[in-house]
């Protein structure tokens, strides 16, 4: 019975997740359709270019940052130099 409530939870869990995907993109793209009517061409280019960047910047960072910045903190716990590790954050 378990391992049943455990399966019904994923499923559920999964079912959610994808509405959300959904939502999310349709939602995007609704928002995009009023920015294209309420605005001239060179401001909704604008938009787009600035969207795509923030959106690389935000895969590059997101990548192996975190993993980056823990080794980088625990390379410098050897040293017992807290006041340099919370400079460097």
């Amino acid at each position: 019975m378990v391992i049943l409530d455990n399966k019904d939870r994923v499923g559920t869990g999964i079912f959610w997740q994808y509405l959300s995907s959904i939502v999310s993109v349709l939602a995007g793209a609704l928002f995009y359709i009023f920015i294209a009517h309420a605005f001239a061409t060179e401001i909704v280019g604008v938009f787009a270019l600035l969207s795509a960047i923030i959106t690389l910047f935000i895969t590059i960072f997101s990548i192996g940052f975190g993993a980056g910045i823990k080794r980088y903190i625990y390379f410098h716990t050897d040293e017992i130099d807290v006041a340099r590790i919370t400079v460097s954050i």
